[in-house]
């Protein structure tokens, strides 16, 4: 397997792994929506357990440093695609809608919060929800910007802070969520709470890439590139690099 294939199938796991990790923690939208206050933040509060750790694994084993936002670049483009390919599948079959039933079953679940928060961003200008998902580049920027392959754990603390900036005012900025911004106090209680949980994470992060590296050889970085890396996978790299060398 040549170098560049291995590097494109770590950033495409990289890219699922985000996926999967990102649909679990949905649900924390519909808390910020019923419930307000610290919990309108939840999702930027949970996001350092999970999310990270594909962009941060992707970026230290294939030692490409731009790893995360070309990840994230697979994520957007594919849910624009996706999104697109609904749209036109809804407009010829035209289905006939059955969520008001299952909204009158129980007001509150997800379906129901679900539909009333559709309903009230709809008023959203078409440019803004256009360029939503392109937001999700700015927390894997940072990454880049802080070089996950060297620093996992100020990687994964810059990824949960720019990701609560941008979230925060992508929420902010919808209609349903405007009169649930919470005050100054709430802010900065969820910001410290975030930022404590994207070290934990980071830690763990570092430990699971630790581990993978030593299932699986490290690519080597590119000419030029001065990453330093923990024991275990310098360990690793050292053993495979023969084999790199020869793909």
């Amino acid at each position: 397997m040549s170098r560049r294939t291995r590097v494109a199938a770590l950033v495409w796991t990289g890219a699922l792994l985000f996926g999967v990790l990102h649909f679990a923690i949905q649900p924390t939208v519909r808390y910020a929506y019923l419930y307000g206050g610290v919990l309108f933040h939840g999702y930027s509060m949970l996001a350092p357990v999970l999310l990270p750790l594909g962009l941060v694994a992707a970026a230290r084993l294939s030692a490409q440093r731009w790893a995360p936002v070309l990840a994230m670049l697979v994520i957007v483009l594919t849910g624009v695609v996706g999104g697109q390919i609904a749209r036109a599948g809804f407009a010829l079959l035209q289905p006939v809608s059955v969520i008001e039933a299952e909204i009158a079953k129980d007001p509150r679940s997800p379906i129901a919060v679900g539909h009333a928060i559709a309903e009230k961003n709809r008023s959203e200008s078409r440019t803004a929800s256009t360029l939503s998902p392109f937001l999700s580049l700015i927390p894997a920027l940072a990454i880049v910007a802080v070089d996950a392959r060297r620093r996992p754990v100020w990687a994964t603390l810059a990824y949960a802070l720019t990701g609560f900036v941008t979230m925060g005012a992508r929420l902010a900025s919808q209609p349903a969520f405007v009169p649930l911004v919470p005050g100054v106090g709430a802010t900065l209680l969820a910001l410290a709470i975030t930022a404590v949980v994207a070290v934990l994470s980071g830690v763990g992060i570092r430990w699971i890439s630790d581990a993978l590296a030593g299932a699986a050889p490290v690519l080597r970085a590119d000419p030029g590139d001065h990453v330093e890396v923990s024991h275990g996978m310098a360990s690793r790299w050292r053993r495979s690099k023969s084999a790199i060398s020869s793909s």
